[in-house]
């Protein structure tokens, strides 16, 4: 079919394919715009659509209904897989293997429901342009590959146009399109090259265990630096294990000669948007769940331990068989601790619908306790953290973040990050001649808003970071502006360098708790929402930074932030071993 010329286009991704020749375009999001295919797209006649959530009100609104949703729907797949495996497990046991990615898919389907919404609510009648291709959509190997797909434009296409044609097909004409493009997936990624220090410590971990030795701990994935992961196994009076070959995965999983049709769920649709989830949520299953979970589970119980306790910072996240096999144990009675492996002051209230505490036991918190189940201890991410800078530069940490939505919670999300990045570039104008030559910016790696590529545009090729980790470039910063309140504020604190936070306040859901410290750290000129104040109070303290950094009320505000919101303790072996043995010999 050919586009009508007198009908907008909508663009829903930057899958060029898919935007005609010279109709007037509407953006579906700012996503569709690739930075480095500007000179393609400014040519065009087009607006773009704001996104659903630029009102915070209702990102908060849809956090509470997404919520419910993800509980009642946790409950009725949780079921469904006992029937469908012929085993009986609790909801706690499913959570901990599907709740990443159910809390995720939910998100990811309402976001897209609700960027179409507004585009159709404002135009009433478009058309668009549908790709073909001869290779079906399969589900997803994992969770993993999940996030991989739904960062994409060729999964996105396909969700976009599934949600025109059974919500919008009386108001959108679709123009179908023979392509090459791959809308495949469900291909689980390969085990990555490792080099050869890897590759021998993980032959010694190995070895280790194959010793006749239970640990009563397990550490995975626990974000403990490796020498204080050394201490505090020997304190335990356990053998040092990272656990690098009883996890690896991807593994090759089997069908086992099953398929989905027989997963049936009970929920039952209250609207438009979730009669359209419920139709293609089990297809969308991953494979890890349905197909190959009877052969994980064998892998799982082939694994030979049988810890008292489970501390993880991410493996309760992304790895399969990690997550089973925790499960498992948990239904022996192991506790599990998920550990805190980042944050400083943004411990939202709306945080993954409170995933890691659900399936806890307890929750190991940097911060002031935010839960019943959080328990304070030293962040393990920072024991040991020194800093020995030659302060020469102004280091400016960036923030890049998915093109695409991946989950709803207190963060920028799609083309809000470019209000970041506007920031950064009115900080640096409103420094002064002196100041600008010792300003260096330090990029995210690549997400998609090629945001390394604007600096260099922006501000010229010399202000750029490139080659250097976070902790090398804090051995050459005189002071570090940081952009986002998350891990890298934490440990600039923790460096004891002269430290500016600056950040657009309203797309970050604080913790209504974390208010007092906020303005404790906002009256000190220590945080930013405003990039000129910023950069007039980095003008004023530029000649000698640690002569306001260490006077009074700045010390007070800095201890305030280590007393609330990073816990760096003074004994951290003491407290994490007491808390462990406490744990381990509660009845």
């Amino acid at each position: 079919m050919v586009p009508d010329p007198d009908i907008k286009l909508l663009v829903t991704t930057a899958l060029e394919q898919t935007w005609g020749s010279d109709e007037p375009i509407v953006f579906l999001g700012e996503w569709c715009r690739l930075y480095d295919r500007k000179d393609v797209w400014m040519k065009r006649s087009c607006q773009v659509i704001p996104n659903h959530w630029d009102d915070r009100e209702k990102l908060r609104e849809d956090y509470g209904y997404l919520e419910s949703l993800y509980g009642s729907l946790l409950a009725d797949i949780a079921s469904a897989m006992n029937r469908y495996h012929q085993i009986d497990r609790t909801l706690r046991y499913w959570q901990m293997i599907l709740g990443p990615w159910l809390l995720t898919y939910i998100a990811v389907i309402w976001d897209r429901w609700e960027c179409l919404r507004l585009a159709f609510g404002e135009h009433g009648q478009l058309q668009t342009i549908a790709l073909t291709s001869n290779v079906g959509c399969k589900p997803c190997f994992d969770y993993d590959d999940f996030i991989q797909k739904i960062i994409n434009d060729p999964w996105n296409h396909q969700l976009f146009l599934e949600i025109i044609e059974s919500n919008y097909f009386s108001q959108c004409k679709v123009n179908k399109l023979d392509s090459a493009t791959s809308l495949e997936t469900g291909s689980p990624s390969k085990l990555k090259a490792r080099p050869l220090k890897y590759k021998l410590v993980k032959f010694v971990d190995g070895f280790l265990g194959w010793l006749p030795i239970q640990n009563r701990v397990v550490f995975f994935q626990s974000y403990f630096t490796p020498a204080a992961l050394l201490k505090l196994n020997l304190s335990l009076k356990q053998l040092p294990r990272l656990y690098l070959k009883e996890f690896e995965w991807p593994i090759p999983l089997d069908d086992s000669g099953l398929g989905r049709g027989d997963i049936s769920l009970d929920s039952k649709a209250k609207n438009a948007f979730e009669s359209f989830l419920l139709r293609r949520i089990v297809k969308d299953l991953p494979y890890a769940y349905v197909e190959g979970f009877s052969a994980l589970r064998d892998r799982a119980s082939k694994i030979r331990m049988n810890p008292k306790m489970i501390l993880t910072g991410v493996g309760h996240w992304a790895s399969e068989l990690f997550k089973l096999w925790s499960a498992e144990q948990v239904i022996k009675g192991c506790k599990l601790i998920p550990v805190q492996h980042g944050g400083s002051i943004n411990m939202g209230s709306m945080i993954c619908f409170n995933f890691e505490e659900d399936i806890s036991d307890f929750y190991a918190a940097w911060v002031i306790p935010l839960h019943p189940k959080h328990v304070r201890l030293p962040a393990p991410k920072l024991i040991g953290f020194k800093v020995h800078s030659e302060k020469k530069i102004i280091s400016l940490i960036g923030l890049e973040l998915p093109r695409y939505v991946i989950r709803v919670g207190a963060t920028p999300m799609a083309g809000q990050i470019l209000i970041h990045y506007d920031q950064a570039i009115k900080f640096y104008h409103s420094l002064t001649d002196i100041i600008r030559p010792h300003f260096r910016a330090k990029p995210c790696p690549d997400m998609g808003w090629n945001i390394r590529q604007r600096y260099i545009d922006d501000l010229g090729a010399d202000k750029l970071i490139e080659g250097q980790t976070f902790y090398e470039v804090l051995a050459h910063s005189k002071v570090v502006i940081c952009t986002y309140p998350c891990t890298t504020f934490a440990e600039s604190m923790a460096s004891g360098l002269p430290t500016l936070l600056l950040y657009p306040g309203h797309l970050w859901e604080l913790n209504p708790a974390m208010d007092p410290l906020l303005k404790i750290l906002m009256a000190a000129k220590i945080v930013f929402h405003d990039p000129q104040a910023a950069a007039t109070q980095l003008n004023v303290i530029w000649e000698d930074p640690d002569q306001w950094w260490n006077s009074s009320e700045v010390v007070y505000a800095r201890n305030e932030f280590h007393r609330q919101a990073v816990y760096l303790g003074s004994n951290w072996l003491n407290e994490w071993t007491a808390f462990i043995n406490g744990v381990l010999h509660e009845r």
